[in-house]
């Protein structure tokens, strides 16, 4: 849920968004958003529909796709990929705890792919949000 509400909050700054969903948009909601509760579905629905809001569907037949273990390992290279062809800043954020999960595609891996990089990272540390517990 941390990238819905960044990315609202995004919004609400004015900036615009581009969301890069590994499948459809009925699929992502059914494999990764409704199985918390109906606040997460409509804060999904709210940002997706938001007029600042670009929205991107991999193409699973595509080579991107083909490439990886995981759709979410390939939509985090297919989204920095294309954040790093804007030639403009990129400014990547991760809501991460610092654990690793070992999963692909998860923000550990999300992290170590923008260090790689080299591009600008700004971590916001849960476990400080929530007083090191």
């Amino acid at each position: 849920g941390g990238d819905l509400l960044i990315a609202r909050s995004a919004l609400q700054r004015g900036l615009g968004l581009s969301l890069f969903l590994p499948v459809t948009r009925t699929a992502f909601v059914q494999q990764s958003v409704a199985f918390a509760n109906e606040y997460w579905t409509s804060l999904f629905e709210e940002v997706i529909k938001h007029p600042r809001t670009g929205v991107q569907i991999l193409d699973p037949e595509s080579c991107w796709a083909q490439e990886h273990e995981s759709i979410f390992v390939c939509a985090n290279t297919w989204m920095l990929a294309s954040a790093c062809d804007t030639k403009s800043n990129v400014q990547a954020v991760a809501l991460w705890d610092g654990q690793r999960s070992g999963k692909p595609g998860g923000t550990d891996a999300f992290v170590d792919s923008v260090r790689r990089l080299g591009l600008s990272l700004h971590i916001i540390d849960l476990r400080r949000l929530s007083g090191g517990r």
